[in-house]
């Protein structure tokens, strides 16, 4: 795999680092390390949690630039611009 030498033996799919392979291998396991401590819901990846824990907050850090909707997480915004 070159420069993706940590291979899943679930599906084959190959990573840079040992630590994302390991968080990868969430998806097939089913486990959740990461839980919210404002309503207990459980995520498998870090920044799964903190962008949720935006709901909590009301954070909503990207910002559209040209009609100024904000949103709680990137893939969200990038859907958004999209709608341009």
């Amino acid at each position: 795999a070159g420069d993706h030498p940590y291979e899943c033996e679930f599906c084959g799919s190959c990573f840079r680092d040992e630590s994302t392979l390991k968080g990868h291998k969430r998806i097939h396991t089913g486990e959740k390390p990461y839980e919210c401590n404002g309503c207990g819901k459980k995520f498998s990846l870090k920044h799964q949690l903190e962008t949720h824990y935006r709901v909590h907050t009301g954070e909503k850090p990207f910002e559209c630039k040209l009609c100024h909707q904000r949103s709680r997480d990137y893939s969200a915004m990038i859907k958004h611009l999209r709608t341009h």
